[in-house]
This record gives C-alpha cells, sequence and structure tokens, in this order.
C-alpha cells in the first residue's frame, strides 16, 4: 500500500492552493521529502506566499487530511532553516519563475554570510561548557 502522504500524493492534494493570487514558491521539507517518514511524521511544508499563515495553515490541514502539519515562511525562515530547505527540500509549486532557484540562492548567500556568527556562538558555549567544568 502507497503512503497517502507521499511527496506526489501531498502535491496533489495542495494543487487547489497553488493558483491562489502570490504563491510564489510551495516546499516539502523534512522527513516526507527526504523519504524517511514514518506514519506518524508530521509533513512540513514552506511557503513564499502573501496568504495568511493561520488560513494557509488551516487550508494544508484540511486538504492533507491530517492535523499533524508545520507550515514554515521560507521569507522569514533563519539561515539554517532555509538552507536545509535548500539541502533537503523539494519545491512542489513555483509561482515565478525560478523561484526555487531564487530562494535557494539567496539561502546559500545567508548561509554563507552567518557562517562566523554560528562558530563565534559555539565557541561561547564550549567556552562555558568548560568554565563550569562539565
Amino acid at each position: 500500500m502507497t503512503d497517502p502522504l507521499d511527496p506526489d500524493s501531498i502535491r496533489e492534494r495542495l494543487r487547489p492552493l497553488f493558483d491562489r493570487p502570490g504563491m510564489r514558491l510551495v516546499v516539502l521539507f523534512g522527513s516526507r521529502a527526504k523519504g524517511t517518514a514514518r506514519p506518524s511524521s508530521d509533513v512540513d511544508l514552506g511557503f513564499i506566499s502573501n496568504e495568511d499563515w493561520l488560513d494557509l495553515t488551516n487550508e494544508c490541514v484540511r486538504l492533507l487530511r491530517t492535523d499533524r502539519v508545520d507550515v514554515v515562511d521560507l521569507a522569514r525562515a533563519s539561515p539554517l532553516l532555509a538552507m536545509a530547505v535548500t539541502r533537503y527540500g523539494r519545491p512542489l509549486h513555483e509561482g515565478e519563475p525560478a523561484a526555487w532557484a531564487s530562494f535557494s540562492s539567496l539561502s546559500l548567500r545567508r548561509y554563507c554570510d552567518t557562517a562566523k556568527l554560528r562558530r563565534l556562538r559555539e565557541k561561547g558555549i564550549r567556552d562555558y561548557i568548560r568554565s563550569k567544568g562539565l
């Protein structure tokens, strides 16, 4: 039996959202995009859209017939999350030409630009742990 929430089924179920004005990008990420989902796994979706986020989340829950849905605003995602979506995400819809390529390019630049800050934070954490003898 096929998983009712495999990537192709998710795309088909979400298709009514794709024609909405301002729906620029829809990406599946997480375990369902990687192919490592379990029956209890949630559906991680990233959007770049003008939609109201609560309405969008509720519509995804209705269309996918599960309340195990996490919706992320990719335009506001942290550099780490955006890079993970870029690495492992699976675009389901591009409402504008090259929307996925533009998002991926920006994500990579932001990730690289913040690398020094992540290293400094990690060093601070290591120094604190050492100072406490942990």
